[in-house]
Parts: C-alpha cells; structure tokens; sequence
C-alpha cells in the first residue's frame, strides 16, 4: 500500500507537471502568436512607409539630373541667339560634343517659339504635342521672369517609359526669353527598373494606368506616372521585396529563446522583454523615419543620423544603408557641377541667401564676386568643346587652391563662376581672386598648342537691404565694366 501510495504520488506529481509544462508551452505559443502578429503589423506598416517615401526620391534623383542638364544648356545667352538664327551646325556640336549629353539621354533637341524642330537627335514629339508644350509654357510663366524646368513621363509606342525635362529659352541669368523650349529625356529601361529593385530591396513594375489591381498578400504601393498635364500616363507598382520576409524569419529564433524562457518564468518575463524589444524596433525605424523626412525636404545632414543605424549587422542596417546610399548619391547630383566638380547653380542660390541672411543677423561683412573667363567661346571654336572643358576643369583646380574653407565657389553659367566670400570686404576679396588670377598659367597641349587662361571679375559688396537679385546686379555691373575695359582685371562696385 505505501508502495502504492508513492507510485500514486508520483504519478499524480508527473501529470501535475505535464499539465503545468502543456500549459507553460500553450500560454508561450499563444503569446508568440500574439507578439508575432503585432511586430509583423508594425514592421509592414513601417516598411509600406519607406517605400512612399524612398521611391519618390529615387524618381526625383533622375529629376534633378535633367534639370541640371536643363539649367546648363537652357540658361544661356548663346544658346537663345543660335536658336533663333536657327545655326544648326552650332547646335548639333553643343549636343552631340558634350558626352554627358549622348551618353546619359536617349533624346534631346530644341524648338523654336514657333513650334519648329532647329535640332533635335531623333523625331519624338507630335506636332500636337509641341504645340501642347508651348502653350502650356506661355500659361506657367511669364516672359522676363526667371525660368524653372519642368519634368514629366510620356509613354511612347507599347512599353517605353520616358522622363522628360522642359525648359523654355533663357538668358545666362535665368529669365525667359522665348517660348522655344529645349528638353533632355531619358527611357526608363528594364535596367534602370532592376537598379532600383536592387537599391531599394522592392519589386517594381510599369502598368497601364487603366490597370486593375489583383488583392495580393503583400503590400503594395502604386505610384501614379503624370504628364506635363497631370494626366496619369502609367502606374508604378511597388511590392515589398525580401527585406520584410527575412527580418522576420530571424526574429524566429529570439522568439525560440523567449518561448524557453516563458517555460520556466511565464508570461510575466515574456511581455517585459517582449515590449523591450518592441519599442527597440519602432524608436529604429522612427529614426529611419526621421531622416527620412529631413532628406526629402533637402537636409542633407540627416545623412551623418544614419550612419550609426547603417554599421548594423541586420536587415535593418542593410535597409539603412540602401537610404544612406541613395541619399548620397541625391546630395551630390544636387549640389555639384558635373563636369568641374565646383557646385552648380540651383547650390549657390541657395548659399548665398544663407550668407546674406547671416551677415544681416551678425552684422558681418559679405562680398561676391562674378567671374567670366575671357575669350572663351572662341577657344571653343579654335580648339575644341574639349579643349575648353579642360579650361574650365584648370580654372576651378587653381581657384580652389586659393580660396578659403568658407568660401563658395559655384559655376553658374557656361564660363560663369560666381565666388562668394563671407567674412571678407572689398579689399580682401580682390586680393583672392589676384592671387587666382596671377596663378593661372596658359594650358598645354600635346601638339604644342598653348590656351592662355585669364578672366574678368567684378566685386561687390553686401548691403544691409540686399537680396539675392539686388547683390547678383551689382556684381554683374562691375564684370560689364572690366569687359568694357579690356579684361583681364577686376572691377569693383558698391
């Protein structure tokens, strides 16, 4: 009987055990289940949310390519002129000589106000719609006024897909001239699609824009593709990729370790470190949200917030550093000139109204110089379109040898550079840019032919009612008048 009575013991202890361990495995499994699901909801949400704002950027990187393009060529004097002489050869040696035109577009040209073809590398547009182009030009802007490009999608023939950029005729300051336009495009080709994927971990296809969507399991973000009209003329289907599915896949074994723990401590241990790790995840990808934000709205300092995200050893820090890169890649085709490496225009506006409004907060002194570099279409002529890319690269090589950290060099037309010096008055600025001028030495080529290299300046200085415009004027006064001088020199106003 006592033998008994202990085997009955222990079989009672046993099942008491099995019913507690049955109960720990249940109550673990429903709390996974549980935890599994939330995380899953908030790790999609998240991810739905990178796609809307990380695809538009990438969209607009091919954006502000053509606009550059458009802002070098369609911002110029000569530009106009040749155009409305309808000089074909000088336009077909302005295109077809600049390899970053051939090589990075598939098709560009430029009409006249009248709608007419003065060049163009291929027929593309209808007559319809040049004449849709120009008027629509005539409705946004007004002439006198500064120009602004504008881009857009055309599908042309079954499945071509173009960005195309716009810009009605302008002088080498910016303010239109002509309703003739000229325009770069470029086909959005399956490997520029497959690039994409890559970069931003996402499936993406073009679809009609009449197009039904099927319900999927995934999520799935559709970018509408518009005209110059705001027409939609395709869809852009954007699927989550992998990332997702193996950042999830890699939570099983967290969730493995939880669920042991749960066993033996419940469930009380299981929401603590479960809620801990919740809240490690949504403050991550908060952060990624963050900068984000900042870097659609152009601060490209939100870049250095990500850097610490982006050394992670998981699919977070793969995903961060896919922004990170795409970021970097935005904030360079943004700020720099392509072909000499200064910064570009659309920059130096931007930093110049950042220095007057310092020097009006600080009381400092500000001074701005413009320089043209002298005879320089006629070294193009003699020479060559490479020749005087080489005399634009020798010119910002030495200026910037000479120029201090905080002074901002940035080409704003074809030979124009624009020079802004904070901190410095007349006197100052006049003794940078001799101390340029005298460094120049006259370029040499292989077969002896010798470039000299000399350029005309006009300095101003900041005053306490100063704008962009007003400050740009002055400057532009005092170049006038050391051209009409003979060149070579420095001429200052005030």
């Amino acid at each position: 009987m006592k033998r008994n009575g202990v085997g009955s013991l222990r079989r009672k202890f046993l099942l008491l055990l099995s019913i507690m361990t049955i109960f720990s495995l249940g109550l673990s499994l429903a709390s996974e289940v549980w935890f599994s699901k939330k995380l899953f909801c908030q790790i999609k949400i998240a991810e739905q949310k990178r796609i809307e704002k990380a695809f538009p950027t990438f969209i607009h990187l091919h954006e502000k390519s053509i606009g550059n393009m458009l802002n070098s060529f369609g911002m110029w004097d000569e530009m106009y002129e040749n155009v409305e002489k309808k000089n074909v050869k000088w336009l077909k040696e302005m295109f077809e000589d600049d390899e970053m035109v051939t090589t990075q577009f598939e098709i560009y040209g430029v009409y006249n106000k009248k709608g007419e073809s003065v060049y163009i590398n291929q027929p593309f547009f209808s007559k319809t719609e040049i004449k849709g182009i120009i008027s629509y030009l005539q409705k946004k802007f007004r002439k006198g006024k500064m120009a602004k490009p504008l881009t857009f999608f055309l599908q042309k023939e079954k499945e071509n897909l173009y960005q195309i950029g716009v810009l009605p005729l302008s002088d080498s300051c910016g303010h239109i001239k002509s309703f003739g336009f000229i325009y770069f495009g470029t086909l959005f080709s399956k490997k520029q699609i497959q690039e994409a994927e890559k970069l931003l971990s996402v499936k993406i296809e073009v679809l009609n824009p009449n197009h039904q969507l099927k319900e999927d399991n995934k999520g799935i973000t559709t970018i509408p593709l518009k005209n110059l009209f705001g027409e939609t003329v395709a869809l852009m289907k954007v699927q989550e990729g992998d990332v997702l599915i193996s950042f999830f896949q890699n939570m099983k074994y967290i969730l493995v370790i939880i669920a042991i723990i749960l066993i033996a401590s419940y469930s009380l241990i299981f929401l603590i470190i479960s809620r801990k790790f919740s809240n490690t995840v949504r403050e991550t990808l908060k952060e990624i949200g963050n900068s984000l934000d900042k870097l659609s709205k152009g601060d490209f300092n939100a870049l250095k917030n990500l850097e610490k995200l982006s050394s992670r050893k998981d699919e977070l820090g793969v995903l961060t550093e896919n922004i990170k890169n795409i970021g970097e890649q935005l904030s360079k085709n943004l700020l720099t000139d392509p072909l000499t490496g200064s910064y570009n225009r659309l920059y130096f506006i931007k930093k110049l109204e950042e220095e007057i409004e310092r020097a009006k907060r600080e009381k400092a002194p500000l001074s701005f110089a413009l320089i043209d570099l002298d005879d320089f279409k006629k070294i193009n002529d003699t020479y060559g379109h490479k020749a005087g890319d080489i005399v634009l690269k020798e010119f910002v090589k030495t200026a910037k040898d000479f120029i201090r950290k905080i002074d901002t060099l940035a080409r704003v037309g074809g030979e124009e550079f624009a020079l802004i010096l904070p901190s410095a008055d007349v006197d100052s600025a006049c003794k940078i840019v001799d101390r340029i001028r005298k460094s120049l030495k006259p370029i040499k080529f292989e077969d002896d032919s010798c470039i000299p290299l000399t350029f005309s300046c006009g300095i101003t200085s900041f005053k306490k009612d100063d704008n962009v415009d007003t400050i740009y004027h002055r400057a532009d006064i005092a170049l006038y008048m050391a051209k009409e001088k003979g060149k070579n020199r420095t001429e200052t106003t005030f």
